[in-house]
């Protein structure tokens, strides 16, 4: 259908044009000389508009040969390119006589070759036209293929989180540019990466508000102090269930229980020297631990010190073969929860006043005469 319709078309132009260029020299010689330059440059401008519109069809036909190259065949080519020819030679030979044109009916062939550069123009169109119709049409169906294809959920799903565009759709976002054959795609950012940007964002206005507006969680420092201070009572907790390995480096201050169990130890062997309320009594052999004075130190670790290894020369014996690490260490806890307590008929004070040192990380004391001791 093509075929006939473009072949028809071009022959009745050509047979069109050569008659009208007949016509007009048969019945206008007598005024030729006159008139002749108009339409010499008339015929002139006909033949120019022959050659955009052979080159157009001629690029149309080889698309259309292309396309349906089972329908076409070679001899229709040739026929319409040897009417591409005729009408060419015919138009030129109006040249040679376009001198010889009559005055009288100059109105009919003037309007007549008028319509011709009409028709030619609308040819040149056309085919312009219908030649980028047919390109087009060949982009979408190399797609076609692709496009059809189905896709799994998690294709399309990855398609859609990073709205990527469809092969026949690159045209449109190709801003042109080409690098060693790579082509510059004007694609929108992820989706997905959108998404991850505005919720750090979000994340960082709630951890503001919750921490230096609100304050109801701690900051690094307070989070790293409680932390400490949690990992201090567990590592007590689990001393004392390894007695053998507390020793006066790493006794800890026990909780209540450990402490009462630390005082009837206490008050089983520790009173008959410092009465049971840990004062003595004036003139007791032992000193008052419940003062501020100490003769060997305060301190936790000074208090565990002296119960293990004793000052046997001042009357205190060792009770490491007696007591166990962990027996030491609960009444270690229970003599230092003791300090201040000032119970009535209290010996007097002994030593030198302790002060608890305190330092970053926990409360420690010095002792020259425990460190001189070691």
């Amino acid at each position: 259908m093509i075929k006939n319709y473009k072949y028809y078309l071009v022959a009745g132009l050509s047979v069109l044009t050569s008659v009208s260029y007949a016509g007009s020299s048969a019945e206008t010689k007598s005024n030729a000389i006159q008139f002749g330059g108009l339409h010499s440059l008339l015929a002139i401008l006909l033949i120019l508009l022959l050659i955009p519109i052979i080159i157009s069809a001629s690029t149309f036909m080889k698309l259309v040969k292309k396309s349906y190259a089972d329908k076409l065949g070679k001899s229709s080519t040739h026929k319409l390119s040897g009417l591409f020819l005729v009408a060419a030679t015919e138009n030129a030979a109006t040249t040679a006589v376009a001198d010889s044109i009559n005055w009288s009916n100059i109105d009919w062939g003037l309007w007549v070759m008028l319509l011709v550069a009409v028709v030619e123009i609308f040819l040149i169109i056309f085919f312009n036209l219908q030649t980028q119709k047919i390109i087009d049409l060949e982009k979408a169906s190399s797609y076609v293929g692709e496009a059809e294809e189905p896709q799994s959920w998690l294709s399309d799903w990855w398609d859609r989180i990073n709205s990527f565009k469809p092969l026949h759709e690159e045209g449109r976002i190709d801003t042109g540019h080409n690098y060693d054959g790579i082509r510059e795609l004007d694609n929108i950012t992820p989706p997905w990466f959108t998404a991850a940007f505005i919720g750090t964002i979000i994340i960082a206005g709630v951890y503001m508000y919750r921490y230096h507006i609100a304050k109801s969680a701690p900051l690094q420092l307070a989070e790293l102090k409680i932390e400490m201070d949690l990992a201090l009572k567990e590592k007590a907790e689990y001393m004392l269930t390894q007695e053998s390995s507390v020793d006066e480096n790493n006794v800890t201050y026990l909780d209540e229980a450990n402490r009462l169990e630390g005082q009837v130890i206490f008050e089983l062997k520790c009173a008959v020297c410092h009465e049971k309320h840990g004062g003595s009594k004036a003139g007791g052999v032992g000193p008052n631990l419940t003062d501020k004075y100490w003769l060997h130190g305060g301190s936790l670790k000074d208090i565990f010190y002296t119960i293990k290894y004793g000052w046997p020369e001042k009357g205190m014996i060792a009770w490491a073969d007696q007591m166990s690490p962990k027996e030491m260490a609960q009444v270690s806890s229970y003599i230092k929860a003791m300090q201040g307590t000032n119970p009535a008929g209290a010996k007097e004070p002994q030593g030198d006043e302790f002060v608890e040192a305190v330092t970053n990380t926990s409360t420690e004391s010095v002792s020259k005469d425990t460190i001189q001791k070691k």
